[in-house]
């Protein structure tokens, strides 16, 4: 089988794609991409702090670009494992907007105003990165923790809700072609790796890579579940 060497991981937050990113560049010596979380961009954009829950609708649009941005550079190899897409940033986007719709107590005039203009360029800005996301990747995985943890909050399972919603209807209405993958961390390295002939791998091995993955996840300040805080 050919090797494919630019491989995406989606899904939504907490769902293994950091732990399944480290290992398999390590195992598969490709880059891993990655971006930093939204938080830590609203600061660099804004230059203080805000809770994502309240973040406004131009604020979400620019996080979401410096998101799509920040992954396209990230990407610009001849190959990578990364972690999350550019289909994250639209399915995260359209997460947000509607837990911040949720949160919100009320409708502002100036957005009442501007709707229209937020919707054209929404539409404007998915057909772009749809555009790049056909042609960028050579195999999508999209991950889904079965069972579901039972820790997660409420707010990050309605997230969760909402995100598939969105990334399903991308990936159908525009014909992307992607693997969907259920269970852990663990199999999710394993159905990737059989696809690749090079990489044959022991239980011994799979349990030291997540290891190394887990050790690395530690080190990161990326870290970051919508509505953990």
């Amino acid at each position: 089988m050919t090797r494919k060497n630019k491989i995406t991981l989606i899904g939504s937050y907490g769902n293994g794609k950091t732990l399944t990113s480290f290992a398999l560049s390590k195992i598969m010596n490709i880059p891993r991409a990655h971006v930093e979380n939204i938080d830590s961009l609203y600061k660099d954009i804004y230059g203080v702090e805000k809770d994502p829950k309240l973040y406004t609708t131009p604020e979400l649009f620019s996080v979401g670009l410096a998101r799509f941005h920040s992954r396209i550079r990230q990407e610009k190899k001849d190959g990578f494992i990364s972690d999350g897409s550019v289909l994250n940033e639209l399915a995260y986007g359209y997460a947000r907007i509607k837990i911040s719709s949720k949160s919100s107590k009320s409708k502002s005039l100036k957005k009442y105003l501007f709707k229209d203009m937020y919707e054209d360029f929404g539409k404007r800005l998915e057909r772009t990165i749809v555009d790049y996301a056909k042609t960028a990747y050579d195999a999508i995985y999209y991950l889904k923790i079965d069972p579901i943890s039972q820790n997660l909050s409420e707010t990050t399972v309605l997230f969760q809700n909402y995100f598939d919603e969105k990334m399903t209807s991308l990936l159908e209405k525009n014909n992307i072609k992607y693997n969907r993958l259920s269970g852990n961390v663990e199999s999710f390295n394993i159905e990737i790796l059989n696809e690749h002939d090079k990489y044959q791998l022991s239980e011994i091995n799979i349990k030291e890579l997540l290891i190394y993955a887990q050790n690395e996840k530690k080190l990161l300040k990326e870290d970051f579940h919508f509505g953990k805080k």
